[in-house]
């Protein structure tokens, strides 16, 4: 029987053409100035020949070759080059070439013309090139998450239900015994409750990441719910210290039941393995008028552009193998996203990392809170 991946072989973008290439290098810091040298080179060995020549002999041609290469420089330039170019061409043009020059000079608005509009038609293959790029990465991006989540689907209600046995039946078995005497049984036993639990949060990571939705999407107050993991973000991140800054006000938003804890987690986890023992992880919550603001610092070594390059993506980490999932990050800008925000990273080498997480505040915006630390969203009225 065919496998079922064989059936479903992962997409592919397709290739761009090969002009976009040149057209990007002859943009790019270290393509540009080349491009330029080799223009002007080019309508130097054209100009100063037709200068030399007899009158007639050369009707035409430099004019036309000119032109022709202020045209080329402005399509791999840009339009601001390729017009430069052609102007100072169309003066030399009318100085060196042409009889009476400056009684043609018509060259002196039309080359250039030429030159800037097609640097900008250029520019527009570039742009929708990037378009198709990005649109192309998109599907490319939501079908992999719809194989995953298919995957993790199909199989993660299953691998929950067999650590359910394996993790109850430890319980059982520890009930049976005593701490004393049979202290290397139970601490086995301790020992494969907590493998159970963390495989539990590692599927339930994958499930979140592959889109799955766990639970309806309710109204909460952000702050209050910080608050409310302020101890066991602590012990997350013991032995370094935690400094928390959280907004007085109410900052409502609108996310799954028990994403916020998934985020926030998430975020300060990374934090504290990134961070050395004596530097503090900080967690600091606002609300502004259009969004809530969660940022989670660290003092660690940082990451290079390299490593911010792939920070998002699944299993991919800096640390030693065994030492991290590399899903915290991905995870954590997956709950973003699915709450209508985003998530960002600033991070410079040896200067640390901040995470930056912005969600839509809720309709309503600053609601009052109420006991329980929870909004009381009211219903619209039966008709």
């Amino acid at each position: 029987m065919e496998p079922l991946l064989a059936r479903t072989p992962s997409p592919r973008a397709p290739a761009h053409p090969r002009y976009v290439d040149w057209l990007r290098f002859g943009r790019s810091r270290r393509g540009r100035p080349l491009v330029l040298l080799a223009g002007l080179i080019v309508e130097a060995a054209v100009f100063v020949p037709a200068a030399q020549t007899e009158a007639g002999r050369f009707r035409g041609v430099p004019g036309v070759t000119a032109v022709a290469v202020a045209c080329a420089v402005a399509a791999l330039c840009g339009p601001v080059a390729g017009g430069t170019v052609a102007f100072l061409a169309a003066i030399v043009f009318m100085v060196a070439v042409v009889d009476e020059a400056f009684a043609s000079g018509l060259v002196l608005v039309l080359w250039p013309a030429v030159g800037v509009f097609t640097g900008l038609l250029c520019n527009r293959l570039l742009a929708s090139e990037a378009e198709r790029e990005q649109l192309v990465a998109r599907v490319i991006e939501a079908e992999r998450r719809d194989v995953a989540g298919r995957i993790v689907g199909g199989i993660g209600h299953h691998f929950n239900n067999q650590l359910t046995v394996i993790m109850g039946n430890a319980e059982l078995a520890r009930l049976g015994l005593d701490e004393d005497t049979d202290k290397p049984t139970v601490a086995a036993l301790e020992a494969l409750r907590a493998a159970g639990e963390r495989l539990a949060g590692i599927t339930r990571l994958l499930f979140i990441l592959s889109g799955g939705r766990e639970s309806a999407v309710g109204t909460r107050d952000a702050g209050a719910a910080l608050r409310a993991l302020e101890d066991q973000l602590a012990a997350i991140v013991a032995p370094r210290r935690l400094a928390f800054e959280v907004a007085a006000a109410a900052c409502m938003v609108e996310i799954e039941d028990g994403m916020f804890d998934v985020l926030v987690t998430e975020l300060v986890r990374n934090a504290a393995e990134a961070s050395p023992e004596e530097a503090p992880v900080r967690v600091t919550l606002n609300c502004t008028e259009a969004e809530v603001v969660l940022e989670v610092a660290d003092e660690g070594p940082g990451m290079d552009p390299a490593m911010r390059r792939h920070a998002f993506e699944p299993f991919f980490s800096t640390k030693p193998p065994n030492a991290s999932t590399g899903l915290g990050l991905p995870v954590a800008r997956a709950v973003a996203e699915r709450a209508g925000g985003s998530l960002a990273l600033i991070s410079t080498p040896g200067e640390g990392t901040i995470v930056c997480a912005r969600l839509p505040l809720a309709a309503g915006g600053r609601l009052a809170r109420e006991p329980g630390g929870e909004s009381s969203r009211r219903l619209p009225e039966s008709i």
